[in-house]
């Protein structure tokens, strides 16, 4: 059990990285494509290196870990341009997107398994039904990919999940910036309400119900 414990650990780790990176480099590529092409010289001069590990949220990875939802820590823009709000905020929600899905296939098609998996007391993600008592038999490689993939997935769609969330740092605020700039302002100054209402939400299992109710539903 402590094995499956700290292959599970690890699994999440990794998988909470890739996610983050994955989801805040494409926006970051497309800001500094935009401002080059579009921006004003003056703001051409002043841009911050693109950093994968930038990206990484130390207190948002280890969300991941425990619960499966998390966040990451975005590149810096400048909301001057509706528009490119519009573009980056798309971008972040089709990344996880499509990272889920690329996922789920991998799992569906791929390993050829079809499981259920329930949260244990900890809200960690565990295998049930088929998997669990089945899963000793397979490598520990084999074992640590379905850990990982599985991981993988839940985090993706409950990064999603917290992006929906209007945080001045998410998918959601560059939408609303760009078609609503004046509620934007509003979004600033609520933006520490927000926050409890998302740790609250988090904590209660409220999140981590609904990103495994999406993931078991592609899995059956």
């Amino acid at each position: 059990m402590l094995k499956e414990k700290l292959m599970l650990l690890v699994a999440s780790l990794c998988a909470g990285v890739i996610v983050m990176v994955l989801h805040e480099l494409p926006k970051a590529i497309l800001y500094r494509r935009l401002k080059h092409r579009y921006g004003k010289e003056e703001d051409k001069k002043f841009e911050n290196r693109i950093n994968p590990v930038h990206f990484v949220d130390p207190i948002g990875l280890i969300f991941c870990a425990i619960y499966g939802i998390g966040f990451s820590k975005p590149y810096y823009y400048r909301m001057k341009e509706k528009k490119w709000n519009q573009l980056l905020g798309i971008t972040g929600f089709l990344s996880l997107l499509v990272q889920f899905f690329i996922v789920v296939a991998i799992l569906r098609f791929g390993f050829r398994i079809e499981f259920d998996y329930v949260i244990n007391t900890h809200l960690t993600l565990w295998f049930s039904g088929g998997i669990n008592s089945s899963i000793v038999n397979y490598p520990i490689f084999y074992e640590f990919l379905m850990y990982f993939f599985s991981s993988y997935a839940i985090i993706s769609i409950g990064m999603l999940i917290t992006n929906l969330f209007p945080l001045i740092s998410s998918d959601m605020a560059l939408l609303v910036a760009a078609n609503q700039p004046m509620k934007f302002v509003t979004l600033l100054r609520s933006d520490y309400v927000i926050k409890m209402v998302w740790m609250f939400l988090l904590l209660m299992g409220i999140m981590t119900s609904m990103s495994s109710a999406v993931f078991e539903i592609f899995m059956r």
